[in-house]
């Protein structure tokens, strides 16, 4: 009897959890994602990802690997699916940074209202704000 409850208590959960890995994972097979890659000169790469409907879902711009953008440019743009900008990060040299007291992370709604952003110097975060 007590073999009997000790086999319940672990086949049980692994069965519930295997379940659940496998529905996982279906779904984001599901989420196709196609990449294209431009090619800007001098080491600079824009990856364009998009969904199967071929709308942009994200950018990201590297140099030479790393996440980097010039003139105050978000290096990684996220979009919601109606196309509104969902979040942008700044990066130089791999860093998150921004100068001029400027946030390197801004996080917007669907309205494309600010609700969220972040300060970062270097790779570290100095502030944070949220307006929810």
């Amino acid at each position: 009897m007590l073999e009997l409850i000790a086999y319940l208590f672990l086949i049980v959960p692994l069965l519930i959890f295997g379940f659940i890995g496998f529905a996982i994972f279906t779904a984001i097979r599901r989420v196709k994602k196609f990449t294209k890659k431009i090619d800007h000169g001098f080491g600079q790469i824009q990856k364009i990802v998009h969904n199967k409907n071929q709308q942009v879902v994200e950018e990201i711009w590297l140099l030479n690997n790393r996440r980097h953008r010039h003139n105050d440019l978000p290096a990684v743009i996220y979009y919601y699916d109606n196309g509104q900008v969902e979040e942008e990060k700044y990066y130089i040299n791999g860093y998150q940074h921004r100068d001029d007291d400027k946030p390197a992370e801004i996080e917007y709604n669907r309205s494309g209202q600010i609700v969220e952003q972040e300060w970062y110097i270097n790779g570290r975060k100095i502030r944070e704000e949220h307006y929810y």
